[in-house]
């Protein structure tokens, strides 16, 4: 009877987890023979061509929003899994299988009073433009989702909701390190965070005052970026903040990122540059 019970809670439990891994991967689409190229953070050899366990990895990680498989021979003998932190646009290419995290709907919103939303301003009517670090898409065009994302992140600081038809079909809501000025705009709403201290002031570089670490962050980033514009590979989307050619915003997301996030984003655009656009031997 002891062994026949144990047993039953085994499967019992077994079930439970099947259910909830499930649910966790139902949340992420796989869309073959589809790249999603740009906004990536993370990338990573998979032993196994699988491109389950690329969605799976991207699944577990909060700060993935996108994925795309590569297959084996393609970047390298195996096969390749990039992260992305937003979700960029799909083409149709034999050489991957991707897919994107969908909102989450069902989700209960933080009370409006007295809770972490109401913290959080909501401006109708203004855009809030710059110091972003991640964007994404709303299934549902509701600002309050922007909003209540903002509030949960501890890295966000403003936010601004972009209407339906304006960035694509879809709403958009991109998260921002500080609180940019405000412009009188229709295109969107915004809001920052009601303890948000005035934007920080740009960096002069010869400044002695200057955190010795975001300058060196700064500088490596616009090293990166320069040999991607240098050697005229892939143009730079507007949404890839990370490859923004732009010092003062190197310097400013440095100093509201943890450093061990700084140096992944770094790699990854060593990694990038690596694969899509190494550099050029003099002759």
């Amino acid at each position: 009877m002891t062994v026949k019970v144990i047993y039953f809670a085994g499967i019992m439990f077994s079930l439970v987890l099947l259910t909830f891994q499930t649910q966790v991967i139902a949340d992420i689409t796989m869309e073959e023979n589809t790249d999603r190229p740009g906004q990536d953070y993370k990338t990573f050899e998979l032993d196994t061509p699988d491109p389950e366990l690329c969605r799976d990895a991207c699944a577990e990680d909060p700060n993935c929003q996108a994925y795309t498989y590569v297959k084996p021979g393609i970047q390298g003998a195996k096969a390749r899994c990039w992260l992305k932190t937003a979700t960029p646009s799909s083409q149709s290419n034999n050489c991957c299988v991707s897919g994107a995290k969908t909102a989450q709907t069902d989700k209960p919103k933080p009370p409006e009073v007295g809770g972490i939303s109401s913290s959080v301003s909501l401006e109708p009517d203004t855009n809030r433009p710059g110091q972003d670090y991640k964007n994404f898409e709303l299934d549902t065009p509701e600002p309050e989702l922007c909003r209540d994302a903002c509030a949960e992140d501890p890295n966000c600081q403003a936010y601004t909701y972009v209407k339906p038809g304006i960035q694509g079909a879809k709403a958009r809501c991109w998260l921002k390190t500080a609180a940019p000025p405000s412009q009188s705009n229709n295109c969107c709403v915004s809001g920052m965070k009601v303890a948000q201290t005035d934007t920080l002031a740009p960096p002069t570089k010869g400044d002695d005052s200057v955190n010795s670490y975001c300058k060196n962050y700064a500088d490596t980033a616009m090293k990166q970026i320069n040999q991607r514009i240098d050697n005229k590979c892939e143009p730079i989307d507007p949404s890839e903040e990370m490859w923004k050619p732009d010092y003062d915003h190197h310097y400013n997301h440095c100093l509201a990122v943890e450093e061990d996030i700084l140096d992944s984003i770094n790699m990854m655009r060593e990694q990038w540059l690596d694969v899509y656009c190494p550099k050029t031997e003099s002759k």
